[in-house]
């Protein structure tokens, strides 16, 4: 109850301080995550219609929000829709449970290339609120260790899990490198 009250509040407060449509040039960007809810600049980007017992992402709500994608890469497994500008990756899978389904959203800190293709992941520009927990770029592993194990987090060194959301961390200086969040 005080996690899903929690959630809600921080929704709220995005909306508040976030506006709507799509986002442009140098706007901070808001995103809300829990283990079953997504909210970029407060518009929910999960399907609401669930598939089973799973809700994947929906293309069509993160482009009301993110305007299309920059790019669209075809990898091995998936295809990758990113905001490169925004450093937001959706990515479709190709089979199993997730053929033609968004199973996957990651948020990119830094500018990153990447080995398979001659291009960046690109840096988010905003905040992200993980279970209530605030993070941004250059946030430190220790700054926020407290509040992820109370949270539930298994917390390493590398990464913090729980569910369907992982924090990763750089190696060298324990800083957040990217967030993704894992349909049910």
């Amino acid at each position: 109850m005080k996690k899903t009250l929690l959630i809600a509040l921080l929704g709220f407060f995005t909306i508040c301080r976030a506006s709507f449509g799509a986002v442009e040039g140098t706007k901070k960007i808001y995103v809300v995550m829990s283990q079953s809810s997504c909210l970029i600049q407060g518009m929910e980007i999960r399907e609401t219609a669930k598939i089973g017992s799973l809700s994947f992402f929906s293309l069509k709500s993160a482009q009301k929000v993110l305007g299309n994608p920059e790019d669209i890469n075809l990898y091995p497994r998936v295809r990758d829709y990113a905001w490169r500008s925004m450093g937001i990756h959706l990515q479709r899978g190709w089979r199993g449970l997730e053929k033609n389904k968004l199973f996957k959203l990651q948020i990119f800190f830094n500018d990153a290339s990447e080995k398979v293709i001659d291009k960046t992941f690109g840096a988010f520009p905003g905040l992200v609120f993980v279970e209530g927990i605030e993070i941004s770029e250059g946030t430190l592993l220790q700054s926020i260790r407290p509040q992820l194990e109370r949270a539930g987090f298994k917390v390493t060194d590398e990464t913090a899990e729980k569910g369907q959301i992982t924090i990763f961390f750089t190696r060298s200086e324990h800083r957040v490198n990217r967030i993704e969040q894992w349909c049910p």
